[in-house]
């Protein structure tokens, strides 16, 4: 126990001391069913916001939101390209530059495959908006 509370920097008595004091706080019945409704009713409330946040389409964490971000950039710059008449024998290179080489690996991806995926998603986009 000494070892853990030299490692973590803990002062021992004041962590006894608190918890002592927030357990002896409490003398009734009718204070514990207080307390007992009050945490539950925040549960309650952090479960309604994690609700909306996950039905308005948030990632549940940051690096779900960055890969969204990742492919949700590859496209609009692709779609760029494509819509300015680039020339299909650049997209080899385009796609192996420094910045989308860095998008591929966040999103697990070869080069060859994320281009095979955005001129799948670019045609079915075209073919949506004719």
């Amino acid at each position: 126990m000494k070892h853990i509370v030299e490692n973590e920097s803990l002062n021992l008595s004041k962590w006894v001391n608190d918890n002592l004091e927030h357990y002896f706080s409490v003398s009734t019945i009718e204070e514990v069913d207080k307390k007992l409704s009050t945490a539950r009713d925040k549960v309650s409330i952090l479960e309604q916001k994690r609700a909306a946040l996950v039905s308005e389409g948030f990632s549940e964490t940051v690096e779900e939101a960055l890969n969204v971000d990742y492919l949700a950039t590859l496209r609009s710059n692709y779609k760029v390209r494509c819509d300015a008449g680039q020339a299909a024998e650049g997209d080899a290179g385009w796609i192996r530059s420094p910045r989308n080489l860095e998008r591929l690996r966040a999103l697990g991806k070869e080069p060859e495959v994320m281009l095979k995926e955005l001129k799948g998603w670019y045609d079915a986009d075209k073919k949506d908006n004719d």
